[in-house]
């Protein structure tokens, strides 16, 4: 059994590659933020394609995010102990009811979208929200193939084939970046639907071709129901309401800003993608690299060594990220400007993005230690407790938007959210902690 420092550093080493693979991945998505930023700035077409984009990737969320929390470790346990093949078809079975899922949710948002987006956009004008549904039609299909995109690139990171998942979604933002430039201003919101939708294809290419190679079969099929698929179900439904709620926040905080004043949606997204360029190198390394070996402590009961890997991580983010924050509050204005301020986006526009900017970085080291219980929890099975933490965070991020963007406008949403995640490390912290306290007490006696 490995030691718990032996399994740090296979951590470690594992999101020190997925780290540097994502900073290449997030320089394209850099490109293509610049030359939106330099050809819309603040203007209609992007509010637009943020609420329309808004929907099918709560779906993809909630969806993939139940996956991964409920099939992977069980994916890994099964490939440890029972084989290669058992693997394959747990894979197959699970995959194809999150391909229902996946068609029913893309069928259901095709008839309710029309009825759905005129309150999601209460905010935007009529020619606004006409713009919003067309590109909500073109976007749709990406439901689907966004969701495959996200089970293979889980199954990829089971199996430590963590740069090619990582690497894949680089392949996302050219199409948009070359269509944007190489198309008429007027053409901007196709330029941005379509780049969008050919990107995901891209990148599902590469991954089903990946899979093959591996010896997995990508395609969807149902298997004789084993006690690994009938565990994994269990664990997939808590998920799915977990992850409603989980995935809602970013959701929330976009229809909210579209109650404000035009350009609202873009200036809290463009702040809220700096703060996920630097929570993607942290959290999305980090907790990548972490599941697998999560789940093979929890598989060999090593309970001991897992509060010890946990407390090592949770300890070191605090140590690197607190810092970091404090200097990117007092330098926002200066981030902005020297990332966006160019063509379309003007200092009136810096000027409002740093002040969301400011408020976003407060969230950045309890984000990231979240995420490592998050991950800890699922590799446990003890979904539950998300489910529970995802309502305490819903229901006060409402409530907290609401006070504070009447009292600051968009801002407050940014602060809202920053105060959410603090509440949520803290909850999540606590709450893990009695579980592995049971399940150690539990194991000994």
């Amino acid at each position: 059994m490995s030691s718990g420092k032996d399994i740090s550093r296979k951590i470690l080493s594992a999101a020190v590659l997925i780290a540097v693979v994502t900073i290449l991945v997030k320089c394209t998505g850099l490109a293509r933020d610049l030359v939106i930023a330099s050809r819309l700035g603040r203007g209609d077409v992007l509010d637009a394609f943020i609420i329309a984009n808004a929907l099918p990737g709560y779906a993809v969320n909630v969806i993939t995010g139940a996956f991964s929390a409920a099939v992977v470790p069980t994916f890994i346990e099964v490939l440890h102990s029972r084989g290669r093949l058992e693997a394959q078809r747990l894979l197959a079975s699970t995959s194809l009811l999150s391909a229902i899922l996946l068609v029913a949710a893309t069928a259901f948002l095709a008839l309710a979208g029309p009825l759905i987006l005129p309150y999601m956009a209460s905010g935007f004008s009529l020619a606004k929200l006409a713009l919003t549904q067309h590109m909500f039609f073109v976007l749709l299909p990406s439901l689907i193939l966004g969701g495959l995109v996200s089970i293979w690139g889980a199954v990829l990171n089971a199996q430590e084939r963590f740069v090619v998942a990582a690497l894949a979604p680089a392949l996302v933002p050219l199409p948009t970046i070359v269509m944007l430039l190489a198309m008429p201003h007027e053409n901007a919101a196709d330029a941005l639907a379509w780049g969008f939708v050919l990107g995901i294809v891209f990148q599902a290419c590469i991954l089903a071709w990946m899979l093959k190679n591996l010896g997995f079969q990508v395609t969807p099929w149902w298997h004789e129901p084993t006690d690994a698929l009938r565990q994994t179900v269990r664990q997939f439904i808590p998920m799915i309401a977990g992850t409603t709620l989980m995935s809602s926040t970013t959701l929330i905080d976009q229809l909210m800003a579209a109650m404000l004043d035009p350009g609202s949606v873009a200036a809290l997204d463009y702040a809220n993608k700096i703060v996920m360029f630097v929570i993607g190198l942290g959290a999305t390394a980090l907790g990548t690299a972490a599941l697998p070996y999560f789940s093979a402590q929890v598989a060999g009961r090593d309970w001991q060594g897992l509060r010890e890997t946990r407390h090592f991580y949770v300890s070191r983010i605090f140590l690197i990220t607190l810092p970091l924050a404090g200097m990117g509050a007092l330098f926002a204005g200066q981030i902005v400007k020297l990332v966006f301020e160019r063509g379309a986006f003007t200092a009136d526009d810096t000027t409002l993005v740093s002040h969301i900017l400011q408020c976003f970085i407060i969230q950045i080291p309890f984000y990231i230690a979240g995420i490592l219980a998050v991950r800890v929890i699922s590799a446990i099975k003890e979904n539950h407790i998300l489910l529970y933490g995802n309502i305490i965070s819903v229901v006060l991020n409402v409530t907290l938007n609401y006070i504070f963007m009447r009292w600051i406008g968009v801002t407050g949403i940014a602060l809202s959210t920053s105060i959410v995640y603090i509440v949520s490390f803290l909850y999540l912290t606590l709450a893990l902690n009695s579980s592995l306290k049971a399940l150690s007490s539990a194991n000994d006696s």
